[in-house]
């Protein structure tokens, strides 16, 4: 179902020439005379205030054949930044970034890259500075490297800078620190074995979360790894750091394991990055994956990932789960669980201190997936679900909070084997009016 786009303005108030503002001077003095400027009244004769100004749009764009968006975010002027990839003629991927007006019109759109293919995973807006993209860049020897661009507000670059080591190495997402600086969270290979020709094995690496801070000039303060140290020789991912309340991280991961599989990975470190606790999460026969978290107001966590059971029935959905500040469970909730698909992508906390998750998941009949989002309270009970899509495969991504206590929800469609960029801007409901 694709949304219509409506704009809802205040009215125009009338310029006023030389004699209308000297007359309006001396309304304005007799008014405070009679009222004293006194803001302490009744307010029995107050004038209520114009109501804000509402917008919601719905768009599809595509700048290349092939486009895929990973994040959103509104800036300070009111516009939108989103970051993502491009699949090149060559079919290699540069890194693709696109701002768009305060209804969602196209401002500018950029392609980046080093040599290799190159692609984004997060976005942020840096202060003064324009923006700051995070994401991953494939070497000559094929491998990768956590690559970061920096931008300012027209598109230009201002610093582009590679982390990694001998092997391969990505990032996964981007998040401000109160020091001005930023949190990186990704995945690293710390052991490779190449394959071997004549006893006809296959290559095979380990991969551990991987996640480092670093100052606004892109220089690494520290740097950390982490490993489920319940298993040897399986694979670590993190997907999500944020920085918590009391200056600690947070960071969530999954692990991946030839016994389970898969369980969720919630580890917190101080703000040095040595490590306080490590939670995992999952069961047998059930794969429970993460991909983002925020910190909650009584400084627990909330996560939202994947869930996806081997028992069969309505065994895919949306996960959420709770914890309290030392990473304990306090609940968990599966919505629009289905036998085919379903997960949560992206988290964020409401200004009314309840949650909305973005993700995917099946519904009006449609044989693809339609883009999902539900918001629910802190002991996560839903308070409304909406669903964005057409007959194409769509995909929530991200989401943020807008200005005016809506919502900004980016996603990907895939039809006849194109991709293009979804967004949908809402209201504080999560609802698009019709035009």
């Amino acid at each position: 179902m694709v949304m219509a786009k409506q704009v809802v303005r205040k009215a125009k108030r009338p310029v006023c020439g030389g004699k209308q503002l000297f007359l309006l001077l001396i309304l304005l003095v007799a008014v405070f005379a009679i009222s004293g400027c006194n803001s302490g009244g009744d307010g029995d004769n107050d004038t209520p205030a114009p109501p804000a100004e509402t917008i919601s749009w719905s768009q599809k764009i595509s700048i290349n054949d092939v486009d895929e968006i990973q994040s959103v975010v509104q800036t300070e002027a009111g516009g939108y930044v989103t970051a993502g990839s491009s699949v090149l003629a060559d079919d290699n991927r540069d890194v693709l970034v696109v701002k768009l007006d305060s209804l969602g019109a196209v401002v500018w759109s950029k392609n980046y890259g080093q040599k290799g293919s190159d692609t984004s995973s997060c976005v942020l807006e840096f202060p003064g500075t324009g923006y700051l993209i995070a994401g991953q860049t494939g070497l000559s020897d094929g491998t990768s490297d956590i690559y970061l661009l920096c931008i300012d507000s027209d598109g230009n670059v201002l610093w582009e800078k590679t982390y990694g080591g001998v092997y391969n190495d990505m990032a996964n997402s981007i998040a401000h620190t109160s020091d001005n600086g930023f949190i990186v969270a990704g995945s690293t290979v710390s052991h490779y074995i190449p394959a071997d020709a004549a006893t006809g094995a296959k290559s095979s690496e380990d991969w551990d979360a991987y996640y480092f801070k670093i100052d606004n000039s892109g220089n690494v303060i520290w740097k950390q790894t982490i490993t489920d140290e319940r298993y040897t020789g399986e694979d670590e991912y993190g997907l999500s750091a944020r920085e918590t309340m009391d200056g600690d991280f947070i960071l969530a991961g999954n692990s991946l394991n030839s016994s389970t599989f898969g369980d969720i990975l919630l580890v917190r470190t101080d703000g040095n990055g040595t490590k306080k606790w490590t939670k995992t999460f999952g069961e047998s026969y059930y794969e429970e994956s993460v991909f983002d978290v925020v910190e909650t107001q009584d400084y627990g966590f909330i996560l939202t990932g994947l869930f996806n059971s081997s028992l069969g029935g309505a065994n895919k959905g949306c996960l959420v789960l709770k914890t309290d500040s030392a990473g304990n469970q306090v609940w968990s909730k599966i919505y629009q669980a289905a036998i085919t698909a379903g997960a949560g992508n992206a988290i964020v906390e409401s200004k009314d201190k309840s949650f909305v998750v973005t993700g995917y998941a099946f519904s009006h009949g449609n044989s693809s997936n339609d883009i999902y989002l539900v918001k629910f309270d802190g002991a996560g009970n839903i308070t409304w679900e909406r669903f964005f899509g057409d007959m194409a495969d769509e995909k929530g991504i991200s989401v943020q909070v807008t200005s005016d206590g809506g919502y900004i929800v980016a996603g990907n469609s895939t039809d006849d084997g194109l991709g293009h960029i979804r967004l949908f801007k809402t209201d504080k409901n999560g609802e698009i009016a019709a035009k």
